[in-house]
């Protein structure tokens, strides 16, 4: 978990403070250091194109917060795409210029590359305008960010512990409100009860819960069944050594437009040989472990490593303890990585959590 030190962020920190938490904060270094960069194959890079886009938007939000939102919902039913080409007039044949290239197979990569590259994943083009605006408001922007040392999570988590209902209890009849909800555990014989349930749970995952008797309003359902999530793979690498600070590159985040989106160095330790570990996120998918496609996703990821850092291929996999893969996209827990209906409780007692109920979703990236 990760914070920006930005006035969404505000009362976020003022909560470490009343908690008396502050000393337990640390640097998170999400720009990375280095001149290493596999993003200048073409001169027409994605920047290039989203100063203009977003920056408007951007000041105005900055300055205004609700004079600028207003302004950025008359765009809310476009793509990102649809935008940058029927507002800002970013055709094909414009982009193709800006790449200065005469080949033509060039031509038509640059033009399928800018239409899918943003920032990190693949087809973000896709997403509401909105998102990509407040995506870039939130990450591209803030010099400073913080985490908490050894994690924010102290209570005790309860493994294997799969809820598969939430029905309302206490009333006589189903015109009056529930006193209590009763939440049905995976192997236990009788339902628990509490008077709140908040359910931080992203909304694809909720679909797998029997919600049926809490009779749901149509916008919320439909949200739950429909929304798009986006696809992430995350694989940690754990070394024998930190090879990257010899190297000089330090920490931060860093992109690349090869099957390894991105790679994440450890803002923990840094100059400590005590601690060795790196972390990718890949526009790929996982299996299970020791299996031929994750011995294939290891070799592309240790590939691109060597490619970035212009080392010696054997040698960074002689390197190589363990790694693990999680797949958020087929983990029945999230089906997916990130309606205004499910901002709102039902009848006050069923709160949705999860960060599709909010646009400021920075906060929790898993990285």
């Amino acid at each position: 978990m990760r914070s920006p030190r930005i006035k969404f962020m505000a009362l976020w920190f003022e909560l470490i403070d009343r908690l008396k938490m502050t000393d337990k904060l640390i640097p998170y270094y999400l720009k990375h250091s280095t001149k290493y960069s596999l993003l200048q194959q073409w001169e027409a890079r994605p920047r290039q194109i989203h100063v203009p886009t977003f920056g408007p938007f951007k000041k105005l939000l900055r300055e205004n917060f609700y004079k600028g939102w207003l302004e950025l919902q008359k765009y809310d039913g476009l793509s990102t795409r649809a935008y940058m080409r029927n507002q800002k007039g970013y055709t094909w044949d414009n982009i193709m210029r800006s790449s200065k290239t005469n080949n033509p197979w060039e031509q038509n990569f640059v033009n399928h590359w800018i239409s899918w590259k943003l920032f990190s994943a693949s087809n973000l083009y896709d997403c509401a305008f909105t998102e990509a605006v407040m995506h870039s408001l939130m990450l591209d922007d803030p010099k400073e960010w913080n985490c908490i040392q050894g994690g924010p999570i102290k209570q005790k988590l309860y493994m294997n512990k799969r809820v598969t209902a939430i029905a309302p209890a206490g009333r006589e009849n189903d015109q009056e409100p529930p006193k209590w909800l009763e939440v049905t555990v995976s192997g236990e014989e009788a339902p628990r009860t509490y008077d709140h349930v908040i359910s931080t749970l992203l909304l694809s995952a909720l679909s797998m819960v029997d919600l049926s008797k809490c009779e749901l309003p149509w916008q919320t359902q439909m949200a739950i069944r429909m929304l798009h999530h986006d696809s992430s793979v995350k694989v940690a690498i754990k070394f024998t050594r930190r090879w990257w600070e010899a190297l000089g590159h330090r920490d931060g985040v860093y992109y690349t437009d090869r099957p390894t989106r991105v790679v994440v160095y450890p803002s923990y330790g840094i100059g400590d040989e005590n601690l060795h570990q790196d972390a990718v996120r890949q526009d790929a998918f996982g299996h299970g472990a020791n299996s031929l496609e994750e011995k294939i996703l290891l070799d592309v990821i240790l590939r691109d490593l060597v490619d970035i850092h212009q080392m010696d291929k054997q040698k960074l996999r002689e390197m190589v303890v363990r790694h693990d893969v999680w797949n958020w996209n087929y983990n029945p827990n999230s089906t997916g990585v990130l309606y205004l209906r499910v901002t709102s409780p039902w009848v006050d007692r069923l709160h949705f959590g999860e960060e599709a109920t909010s646009v400021f979703h920075a906060y929790v990236s898993f990285y």
